[in-house]
């Protein structure tokens, strides 16, 4: 009765394994898209260990760590995918290794790249890799040319902003920010939160150059919330625009 439901249904990976387990037969891992697959049952960690048995291939360990790591067994999970090797030509095996093995990311990052140069979550992952790391210019260098092959990309196009500002290229991240057009989403501030920076950046930079008119420019620039950043303006009484009273403040005693 098991098979005919099993038999009934889309035959992921899950499905796979367990028709092979209720046989008795060998997994034809062929027949697997790892794109779809993603088991999490606990029941389905003593059908993955029963063909481990008589099966060594990497994505039957994969998928058996995801499922260790889901309860919380970092261990059993790590001895897993070092089991695994790099026998994985899949990208996202080295992106969520990456995630596992935190001293070595940047490594497997890079490996994961190296697979698959087109999907933007793994340029993302290695540039943010870079930016925790304070390797600014390393995760500029791989924001732009991703952008630049990708503009309609404003997930891509919010971290290449960010990026830019990082390494203290103000205009250009103004620039940029003014053709990105957000999706708006719940809590979508970041988007603005670069604009503002940006403004405020280039006023702090006219100060020092004593042109304190472009400043203050700057700074009513900043309190702007442009429809394209993907966030409503908030009720008046909800912002806070100390630091561009603070600025401005500067500005004006300067010029006495």
């Amino acid at each position: 009765e098991a098979l005919k439901v099993f038999n009934m249904a889309p035959q992921n990976a899950e499905v796979i394994y367990w028709k092979a387990f209720l046989e008795n037969k060998p997994i034809d891992i062929q027949r697997i898209n790892p794109d779809l697959a993603l088991p999490f049952r606990a029941e389905t960690k003593d059908v993955l260990e029963a063909h481990i048995k008589t099966n060594s291939d990497w994505l039957l360990k994969y998928h058996l760590a995801l499922i260790w790591w889901s309860r919380n067994n970092i261990n059993n999970a790590k001895t897993l995918f070092t089991q695994c090797g790099n026998e994985p030509n899949y990208a996202p095996f080295y992106a969520t290794k990456a995630n596992l093995y935190e001293a070595d990311a940047e490594n497997n990052l890079q490996k994961a790249l190296s697979l698959d140069s087109t999907k933007w979550r793994y340029t993302k992952l290695l540039a943010e890799y870079y930016v925790n790391h304070n390797a600014y210019d390393k995760a500029l260098a791989l924001a732009e040319p991703f952008y630049k092959r990708n503009p309609d990309n404003y997930i891509m196009g919010m971290l290449y902003a960010k990026t830019l500002l990082l390494n203290k290229k103000y205009a250009a991240g103004d620039a940029l920010l003014t053709k990105i057009n957000i999706i708006p989403f719940e809590g979508a501030t970041d988007g603005r939160g670069l604009y503002h920076e940006a403004k405020l950046m280039q006023a702090i930079e006219q100060i020092k150059n004593k042109q304190y008119k472009k400043a203050l420019q700057f700074v009513e620039a900043a309190k702007i919330w442009p429809v394209n950043l993907g966030v409503g303006k908030p009720y008046q009484e909800d912002i806070d625009e100390r630091l561009e009273g603070w600025l401005s403040y500067i500005c004006y005693t300067k010029q006495n």
